[in-house]
């Protein structure tokens, strides 16, 4: 194992308190799809509980930072996870858990995969059903690293596309087919990171 240095010049944050939301998701502070979200008790945290779409935190525009969220399912019907840069015309990146394969006790590396634009994958550890597992992203320029319940490891590190200028936008979370969402947070880079890999 390696140590790699990583730049994080990140200017654009370091005016940005940190967020954390552990008990609400209050339309003065989110944008939640009609219809289909509320709060819930959900495995001994109060939970947002998203049936489909995208639910946005605040109006802040974020192009790198650390965002965080515990997630589960009661059915694994679909997936789940963080959408950032969402943008005013609708597009986004997002990192999401395939929430039958992180249910089921037969797979053993459920699916971490981003979407829009972004086909590539990872296989973190599996989690028992019915369970919080607590997805975080690092994003960083065009590098955005997975973990997942506190590894120290990255479970994977997925190349977005590059841009001619770094694209700002909305953070927030997303489910299709159902899930519950607790303790939200964001944080900006620090300066500089050493962050252990493979």
């Amino acid at each position: 194992m390696k140590n790699v240095l990583l730049g994080l010049a990140f200017a654009s944050l370091t005016a940005n308190a940190q967020v954390e939301l552990k008990r609400d998701f209050l339309p003065a502070t989110w944008q939640l799809p009609a219809g289909q979200s509320s709060m819930v008790h959900y495995l001994g945290q109060e939970s947002l509980y998203l049936s489909k779409g995208v639910a946005l935190y605040g109006d802040g525009k974020y192009h790198e930072g650390i965002i965080e969220v515990d997630i589960a399912d009661d059915d694994a019907q679909g997936e789940a996870g963080i959408v950032f840069r969402h943008t005013s015309d609708g597009a986004y990146r997002g990192i999401t858990l395939d929430l039958h394969a992180l249910n089921s006790p037969d797979t053993a590396h459920p699916t971490a995969t981003a979407l829009k634009q972004n086909a590539s994958t990872c296989t973190p550890h599996a989690s028992k059903p019915a369970s919080w597992t607590h997805l975080k992203i690092i994003i960083q320029d065009n590098v955005a690293q997975v973990f997942l319940n506190d590894a120290p490891e990255p479970a994977s590190e997925i190349k977005l596309p590059p841009t001619k200028k770094p694209v700002k936008g909305r953070i927030g979370l997303m489910a299709s087919g159902g899930a519950y969402f607790s303790n939200f947070k964001y944080s900006p880079l620090p300066s500089a990171s050493i962050v252990a890999r493979n």
